[in-house]
């Protein structure tokens, strides 16, 4: 199986969703990621640090909202 780690970036957002909203969808996809994927899930609120090393394509990297 391959890692996902799933961590909420509300501030990266315009438009959040109530918190008990957001809550229950990262775990609906955690749930279902859990099928094919070992996941790991960070926490809402708490303080994140993130640190990319990939190779320079424009294309390696993408921010997506749903």
């Amino acid at each position: 199986h391959k890692n996902v780690v799933i961590l909420p970036f509300a501030h990266l957002s315009n438009n959040l969703a109530k918190a008990k909203d957001g809550i229950k969808i990262v775990s609906l996809i955690e749930e279902n990621l859990k099928k094919e994927f070992n996941v790991m899930r960070a926490h809402f609120g708490s303080h994140k640090e993130l640190l990319l090393d990939i190779y320079g394509h424009p294309g390696n990297a993408r921010y997506r909202e749903f």
